[in-house]
């Protein structure tokens, strides 16, 4: 099952949700009234420099750790993905064109699903950079 994402299950409220994080001891630096925005936040083995806990009409629905390298070698999503398959089994789809690579589990009973990407691009100096993305979510 996928329905918890540090500590909030899907469907909660976002002043709870703000409460409960801060309480966990996770740093929010800043909300709005779809999102709650944390800082460095520990996630299957790496601490992602920027999360996003996403919420919709009926409560959190999903959240977004990014992580910024500059070389493939140096992502997190080897380990990340090996973690998730241990979790999870293998994923249901997965895509790896040399610059994207991407994989999807699904929870049983349709309780979420947990998506990761790298993919390569440039830094605002024209330097490589490879963003890795694991995102959570109900839909």
């Amino acid at each position: 099952m996928i329905s918890t994402i540090l500590g909030l299950t899907f469907g909660t409220l976002l002043d709870y949700g703000i409460r409960s994080l801060v309480s966990s001891g996770y740093t929010v630096s800043g909300y709005q009234d779809n999102a709650i925005f944390l800082n460095n936040v520990d996630m299957l083995g790496y601490t992602w420099p920027q999360a996003t806990v996403y919420y919709g009409a009926n409560g959190m629905n999903g959240a977004l750790f990014q992580y910024r390298t500059s070389t493939m070698g140096n992502s997190p999503y080897n380990k990340v993905y090996s973690q998730l398959c241990r979790s999870y089994g293998d994923p249901v789809e997965s895509v790896n064109d040399g610059t994207y690579r991407s994989a999807t589990w699904w929870g049983g009973n349709n309780t979420g699903y947990v998506t990761l990407t790298v993919q390569g691009n440039y830094d605002t100096s024209g330097n490589p950079a490879y963003d890795t993305n694991l995102i959570y979510g109900t839909e």
